[in-house]
C-alpha cells in the first residue's frame, strides 16, 4: 500500500495520535485511488459510478463517522479543556475543515444523483486538496501540540474512549470494511487502464 507523505518523518507519538495518524494512512491511500479515478475520468475513460459511491460511503462511515467522530467527541474536547480555543487557532481551523468536507461531499452525490460527472470531478479534487492539506496540520502541527498538553492519565482516558467509541460504531468489522473497500476500489480503477 502506498504511504502517507511524512508519516515516516513523524517523531514518537503516543498510541491514541499513532492510531488517528493511522487512519489517515487510510484515508490517504483511498485519496490516491480516487485521484487517479478523476484524472481517468478527466481524460475521457469510464470509470464505475460505484468508485464515487463507495468514497461517498467511506468518507461518510469511515473518515467522518468512525474518525471525525473520535476528534470532535474526543480529542477536542479534550484540548479544549486542556488550554485550546473551540473559537481560534487550530482546532477551529479543524472543525470549520470537517463542515468544508461535509459540504463537499454533498456537492458530490448531487452530482451523481444528476449523472453530472463533472460536479462530481470539481467537488472531488477540492475535497482532496482540502483533506490532504487538513491531515498535514493535524499530522504536524496539532497532535503534536496536543501531546506537549496531555497528561499520561489523559492518554489513558483517550485510549479507553476512542476503544468504546470504534466499538459503539462497529470496530474491527468497521475497520475491516472499510480497509476491504479501499482494497477493491483499487483493483477497480487499476483494471480500467
Amino acid at each position: 500500500m502506498s504511504k502517507l507523505k511524512n508519516v515516516g518523518g513523524l517523531k514518537a507519538m503516543n498510541h491514541s495520535t499513532r492510531r488517528l495518524v493511522d487512519e489517515h494512512v487510510l484515508i490517504c491511500i483511498g485519496l490516491d485511488i480516487c485521484d487517479k479515478a478523476a484524472s481517468m475520468v478527466m481524460s475521457g475513460s469510464n470509470v464505475p459510478n460505484s468508485i464515487w459511491e463507495n468514497l461517498i460511503d467511506f468518507t461518510k462511515e469511515y473518515t467522518d463517522g468512525f474518525h471525525h467522530a473520535k476528534e470532535e467527541g474526543v480529542l477536542f474536547p479534550l484540548l479544549c479543556q486542556r488550554g485550546l480555543s473551540l473559537e481560534y487557532g487550530p482546532i477551529a481551523v479543524m472543525l470549520h475543515d470537517h463542515e468544508t468536507f461535509r459540504r463537499l461531499l454533498g456537492q458530490m452525490n448531487e452530482g451523481l444523483e444528476e449523472n453530472n460527472m463533472a460536479k462530481v470531478i470539481a467537488a472531488y479534487n477540492e475535497y482532496s486538496s482540502s483533506l490532504r492539506m487538513h491531515i498535514h496540520k493535524e499530522n504536524n502541527i496539532l497532535y503534536p501540540m496536543g501531546e506537549s498538553m496531555i497528561s499520561r492519565e489523559d492518554e489513558e482516558n483517550l485510549n479507553s474512549i476512542y476503544d468504546e467509541t470504534e466499538m459503539s460504531l462497529g470496530g474491527e468489522k468497521t475497520s475491516s470494511k472499510y480497509h476491504n473497500m479501499i482494497l477493491s476500489m483499487r483493483e477497480v480503477v487499476d483494471s480500467i487502464e
